[in-house]
């Protein structure tokens, strides 16, 4: 099991979906009139080695395209990059996930065939976006159990400020422990924040 920066265990798998959407008609080329809605998702694997930037999209244009391809790329902070290219109009890149913080670039671009030009359109499509990432870790304690979980009512930080909490926990062995201390993945996307747990320790620590 992979080790965190933190030295706990793994709790769950963490994921954040990102949807760009694609609205209105667009033209490429001659006769070539395209309408693409654009679903993108951004997480990582099970055990949090690695990332995945994953897209699919829907033609809406209704003009008989053909011969897509779709091609996700991803950039981490210190300027890594992952492209992965396929037919079809889905794909996923990835990279591996070394507790590397900051700002991920993912975009994608879309080709297709068009009948009416008798051409390939290529980057006929496509978006992107920005997502923010960072650790953090909170401690919690009085737990409240129920079905399946735990409730955690207050924080039990040695020190420092929280910026995750939430407090409902899957149980650990059936028991609820108290203090426990959870870390999170934290993800900024357009402004909104959102924690996930990503891992958990007993004991409590200094929170951030």
């Amino acid at each position: 099991m992979r080790k965190s920066p933190f030295g706990l265990s793994c709790l769950s798998r963490y994921w954040l979906k990102v949807v760009f959407w694609l609205a209105g008609a667009s033209t490429a080329g001659a006769g070539c009139v395209y309408n693409f809605s654009e679903y993108n998702n951004f997480y990582p694997s099970s055990d949090g080695s690695t990332l995945y930037y994953s897209v699919s999209a829907v033609d809406n244009s209704g003009c008989g395209y053909s011969e897509y391809t779709t091609v996700a790329n991803m950039q981490s902070p210190s300027g890594g990059t992952s492209s992965s290219s396929q037919a079809g109009l889905a794909s996923t890149a990835s990279m591996a996930f070394d507790n590397e913080v900051g700002t991920y670039s993912v975009y994608t671009t879309g080709s297709f065939y068009c009948p009416c030009a008798q051409q390939i359109v290529y980057n006929g499509w496509g978006t992107g976006g920005y997502v923010t990432l960072a650790l953090a870790k909170t401690a919690y304690k009085n737990p409240v159990p129920f079905d399946g979980g735990c409730e955690y009512t207050s924080t039990a930080c040695t020190s420092g400020t929280p910026t995750c909490t939430g407090g409902v926990l899957p149980t650990m062995g059936g028991t609820c422990p108290s203090p426990i201390t959870v870390a999170y993945l934290r993800v900024t996307l357009l402004g909104a924040t959102q924690c996930y747990a990503v891992l958990y320790t007993t004991g409590a620590s200094n929170c951030y």
